[in-house]
């Protein structure tokens, strides 16, 4: 658990079919308590049944839009240790993710299912290294804000759809060395690809309902946490957020084929007090 101060910038840039360019930014600053909960040990762990492992990401921004701005669960289905079954280093699981991130940056939440191969390695009596690899092969159902909602044809506007649903593919990896089992620095990147079926304004197989569109998702990330005292810690993130958009749509006047782009670069940087267990 920690509790600490959140910066996070939104830097969107739309490219439009006729090359001008829409440019928007803001900065938010709040309060922010941030919750890791690991249930289980994925590598120490006899039974191997469904969700005998979980790992919860929970944050909480106070001064902000929303209040709770992220939520992550990670549940393995089944899990097949590596080697040395009494004991092992390596775990392959498939693994249930439900994600939810709500803020003045971004709106994405998706449900997906997926392999992951999760290792450990230790480097002295101290220092251990855990990584972690996630394949989101089965990324059931995304949904992601849209830029273009506004032009959906509603009769009632308060009930205009703001999103765009679909499936797709990801994948995910993380780094993590732990210094007496208390994790120390940590580094992640993810991607993720959403290919709209039924958006605010566009529902694939019938063009006539407006714009086709992809979603492509990347998120990179660096952590250091400081032990100072027992259980306490010092501790800051980065975390980098980048978002790129294609909307294809046709021109009622000429017919043709264009395409208009959304960059959406959203830095964030927080600082806390830590509290870590083993």
């Amino acid at each position: 658990m920690a509790v600490g101060w959140r910066q996070i910038e939104e830097d969107a840039t739309a490219t439009l079919a006729d090359g001008e360019k829409d440019t928007s930014r803001a900065t938010d600053h709040t309060a922010t308590i941030l919750l890791n909960h690991d249930y289980g040990n994925v590598f120490d762990n006899p039974r191997r049944q469904p969700y005998d492992y979980v790992d919860f990401v929970a944050e909480l921004n106070i001064g902000g839009t929303f209040s709770l701005e992220n939520v992550q669960i990670r549940g393995n289905l089944f899990s097949w240790p590596l080697g040395d079954k009494s004991s092992p280093n390596h775990v392959l699981a498939l693994v249930q993710h439900f994600e939810y991130m709500n803020n003045t940056a971004c709106k994405f939440g998706r449900q997906s299912i997926g392999p992951a191969l999760l290792s450990r390695f230790r480097l002295s009596d101290r220092f251990t290294l855990k990584t972690r690899v996630d394949g989101v092969v089965g990324l059931l159902l995304a949904g992601i804000n849209s830029e273009y909602s506004f032009l959906a044809d509603v009769p009632n506007q308060e009930r205009l759809r703001e999103y765009d649903y679909g499936p797709g593919l990801g994948a995910a990896a993380s780094a993590s060395l732990l210094f007496r089992d208390r994790p120390l620095l940590t580094a992640l990147y993810r991607f993720d690809w959403v290919s709209v079926t039924s958006g605010s304004v566009y529902d694939k197989g019938d063009a006539a309902l407006g714009l086709d569109a992809n979603h492509y998702i990347q998120a990179a990330g660096v952590r250091l946490v400081i032990p100072v005292k027992g259980a306490l810690g010092i501790g800051g993130d980065f975390y980098e957020f980048l978002r790129n958009c294609d909307f294809t749509f046709t021109d009622s006047v000429t017919g043709q084929e264009k395409v208009e782009h959304v960059r959406q670069h959203n830095p964030q940087v927080r600082v806390y007090v830590a509290r870590t267990s083993r």
